[in-house]
């Protein structure tokens, strides 16, 4: 099964992953993270980086170390029932910088961006 999965803990998402066999992928995880649930959305292979980037800037998750720079943020912002964009403190700075230089708000630059990526 290919898509994107999401660790869970105490039912908050704690990481999110990719894989082409999300069952194998779990179970290795089981060794190493700590979670006590998980789900995934099964997805086209090609769609992989894009998706999961986009759920760990949704979720934020306290598991997942990717650093991204503003320019890699997919065009499409996936729904999810979560209707807070929670973003990394790297994500941040950038945002804050770009929104300084385009004269507007963080939550305004923010706005622009999910619009624009509509």
């Amino acid at each position: 099964m290919i898509g994107i999965y999401f660790l869970k803990k105490n039912k908050e998402v704690v990481y999110v992953g990719q894989s082409i066999d999300i069952e194998r992928r779990v179970k290795e995880h089981s060794k190493e993270k700590e979670f006590d649930d998980y789900s995934y959305i099964e997805c086209d292979k090609s769609l992989l980086n894009s998706m999961e980037q986009s759920f760990i800037l949704q979720y934020n998750p306290k598991l997942n170390i990717a650093k991204y720079e503003i320019s890699t943020i997919p065009k499409k912002i996936y729904p999810c029932s979560d209707k807070i964009l929670r973003v990394p403190v790297n994500i941040h700075k950038i945002a804050t910088k770009k929104a300084d230089e385009n004269g507007m708000t963080l939550k305004g630059y923010i706005t622009h961006l999910i619009k624009s990526a509509k």
